[in-house]
């Protein structure tokens, strides 16, 4: 598996995170798959809402860069994922469902910027995976 992981990522997968050691792995084993298929420099960020599982270390020893969200909460995980992500993409996605078409979302992004997505200082965003999924 390589992993494009830059400094300057063109892409952040953003996963917001409580508890989740039983799933993490699927989800980041799909969403590298799906990022190295296609070579997107990238960045895999895993939001941790205060686990009391192994998941900060798993996401970690897994390739994610890992940021602790102390204020509780799946919004407040997702808020600050995507605060930390430095890609010009940010997708958000948070079961292994969600990655499988990852690939297909982001050609779909960079063909039709602006639909579907909210231009935010030269950034365009997905709030959620699925809304693009409505438009293919």
């Amino acid at each position: 598996m390589t992993h494009p992981i830059t400094n300057n990522p063109e892409l952040s997968v953003v996963i917001p995170c409580l508890n989740e050691a039983k799933t993490l792995p699927s989800v980041l084993a799909r969403a590298q798959e799906a990022l190295d298929r296609y070579g997107y420099s990238h960045e895999i960020v895993v939001a941790d809402n205060g686990s009391s599982d192994s998941s900060p270390e798993l996401a970690r020893n897994l390739g994610a860069r890992v940021i602790h969200v102390s204020q509780r909460g799946y919004g407040s995980a997702l808020l600050a994922g995507i605060e930390a992500a430095v890609g010009r993409i940010i997708v958000i996605g948070d079961s292994p469902q969600d990655m499988i078409p990852l690939p297909r979302a982001v050609h779909y992004l960079y063909a039709h910027k602006g639909v579907s997505f909210r231009e935010c200082e030269s950034t365009y965003r997905i709030r959620d995976l699925r809304d693009v999924l409505r438009e293919l």
